[in-house]
């Protein structure tokens, strides 16, 4: 395989699906010598996705900030928001997870009509947008913040999601698959997200459909976990009947591929 870039995305797809491999091994899939392997992996590695092991190489999971994030698919994020409230009753306890689908979800709550409720997160961004509205009760987690997506991580928020209950969870999802479940690409978040679910009497995965077939770094639930999947569509076989075995509900939002007003 004799072009550099071809070369990346092979040890990208490689390294993802073994996590660890040698230099011997690399070179024999990639069919170069093991002095090319090094070279890749020594500029990777200055690139900051890979991290160098003694003897091979293990991927460093590339996280995109929050800002990078609102940019995509952000009809689709609006939709599955809007498709999500629906399942909120005035009243209830909510935990709503971190990201730019649920600062989405946190915006259709202002406009919704499910308040007053209580919103527990471990978010920034959810917290502030819910901030305008007196009727909606927000507790914040506390913990170490990370600045890139303004969440709050650490063992004092986990312990503190651990300790509670709540009637719904919305969690959001870097990837979905068959055999790792929902996955995060960050441990701590994915830690958080855990405790979340486990605090939770329904569970709620919102995601758009591109992150099907998609595996991140650490998982945080398996398919029988998770009670509903809110998401964009249509999702292709065979994915229905997997979800339909699993137990798990799937929920198109229609309205998705709308313009933004």
């Amino acid at each position: 395989m004799a072009d550099r870039e071809q070369r990346t995305q092979a040890i990208r797809a490689l390294l993802q699906d073994a996590v660890f491999l040698s230099v011997q091994e690399l070179s024999e899939r990639l069919q170069v010598s093991p002095m090319t392997v090094r070279r890749d992996l020594e500029r990777l590695s200055d690139l900051g996705w890979v991290q160098r092991v003694h003897g091979g190489a293990m991927w460093r999971e590339q996280e995109a900030s929050l800002g990078q994030r609102e940019t995509l698919h952000t009809a689709e994020k609006r939709a599955i928001a809007e498709e999500a409230v629906t399942r909120i009753a005035p009243g209830e306890t909510i935990a709503l997870d971190s990201g730019t689908t649920a600062a989405k979800m946190a915006e259709q709550l202002l406009v919704s009509d499910t308040r007053p409720i209580t919103v527990i997160t471990y978010a920034l961004n959810v917290a502030l947008i819910l901030l305008a509205d007196p009727t909606i009760h927000v507790h914040v987690a506390g913990g170490d913040l990370r600045p890139g997506t303004a969440s709050v991580v650490g063992p004092r928020c986990r312990d503190f999601f651990e300790a509670i209950h709540v009637d719904r969870a919305f969690l959001t999802a870097a990837g979905l698959t068959q055999t790792d479940g929902f996955t995060n690409s960050n441990f701590a978040e994915a830690e958080i997200k855990s405790a979340m679910r486990e605090a939770a009497d329904d569970v709620y995965v919102l995601m758009d459909r591109s992150k099907v077939d998609q595996r991140a770094l650490v998982r945080f639930a398996t398919l029988k976990e998770v009670g509903e999947i809110i998401s964009d569509g249509p999702w292709e076989p065979p994915w229905p009947a997997i979800l339909k075995t699993a137990g798990v509900r799937l929920a198109l939002a229609t309205t998705a591929v709308r313009p933004a007003p």
